[in-house]
């Protein structure tokens, strides 16, 4: 309990101040929720309001929330709609006097999580030139079925694997920043969804080199077929879209099978691949011809297709 001396010193704290602003002992104040409260999609939330002159008070949500319905002097009721979009809104009183404001945040959520997350766009943000900006958008996914706007929400964290080539912001908006190719990642507790964004080259002017070389001992498996690892580097200036053998042969002889292509691949950087070729390919101990052919796409320039080329790269290597 306060003491009638920290009373009267309180007393004449509000009354001086009371001069200069007088707002400040009187003033409007939410004092439920609580900032930051966390409401439910479907509930119906109470808010209190104390201040002077509380017949003249009123409280504003933000975004598309509903108005609010007067309960009594300071009470007011906000029933959230079903399926509003989840994220932060505002909840601002306002007093007798226009100026006299006070204002709270409310996380609106789902009352329970998302089973998984989508993106949309769901495959590819392919600019047109650095600067430009695209939203993405997140939907949870929820056990009944529902499927709710979540991208504004406080507990969606987003990220860019290259952020020389794309940034995105706490809202969804990713921003072209450099020449490349990346990933926008969307995460929600243990759940993520990943996007791939490309951006065109612009007024830079592509030069490609790819070199080839083979790495390691040659091995052999169980089954006595030959294991060549061959590396490629693109020491290109730019960033390819796409690196892809179409032929590797030993001898005469195809490998048994041709490794993926290689996808967004920067420029001063390697890719290792495994090749294997049947026994018949060569003779232990002997000299054999590797002979390897594919292709290469550079990344979209300008709107446009990027520039396509072929490979072709010999070696003689010694077998084991």
């Amino acid at each position: 309990m306060m003491s009638p001396q920290k009373f009267l010193i309180v007393f004449v704290i509000c009354i001086t101040v009371g001069l200069l602003w007088v707002p400040s002992c009187h003033a409007i104040q939410i004092i439920s929720p609580a900032n930051e409260a966390i409401v439910h999609q479907g509930e119906t939330v109470t808010i209190t309001v104390t201040g002077e002159s509380l017949e003249n008070a009123w409280v504003w949500p933000s975004g598309n929330l509903p108005q609010v319905v007067a309960t009594g002097i300071g009470e007011f009721t906000l029933s959230i709609p079903p399926n509003v979009q989840s994220g932060r809104y505002a909840l601002t009183a306002i007093g007798k006097n226009l100026d006299d404001t006070s204002s709270i945040s409310i996380i609106v959520e789902r009352s329970d999580t998302p089973i998984s997350i989508e993106l949309s766009p769901s495959a590819l943000i392919q600019f047109n030139q650095i600067g430009d900006l695209m939203p993405v958008q997140v939907f949870g996914i929820f056990s009944d079925g529902g499927k709710v706007l979540i991208t504004k929400s406080p507990f969606i964290k987003y990220s860019s694997a290259n952020t020389a080539v794309a940034t995105v912001n706490s809202e969804g908006f990713v921003t072209a920043v450099g020449p490349g190719g990346t990933t926008v990642t969307a995460s929600y507790a243990s759940l993520s969804s990943s996007i791939s964004v490309v951006v065109p080259l612009g007024n830079t002017t592509p030069v490609y080199k790819i070199t080839t070389t083979q790495t390691g001992t040659i091995s052999k498996d169980t089954g006595g077929n030959y294991i060549i690892n061959v590396t490629i580097t693109n020491n290109s200036n730019v960033k390819l879209a796409l690196v892809k053998l179409t032929s590797a042969i030993l001898n005469m002889t195809n490998a048994a099978l041709l490794p993926d292509a290689f996808t967004v691949f920067d420029p001063n950087t390697s890719q290792t691949l495994s090749l294997t070729f049947p026994r018949t390919a060569g003779i232990s101990g002997g000299i054999a011809s590797l002979q390897l052919k594919g292709t290469y796409e550079g990344l979209p320039k300008n709107g446009q297709s990027g520039d396509k080329g072929t490979l072709s790269f010999s070696f003689r290597v010694r077998l084991p």
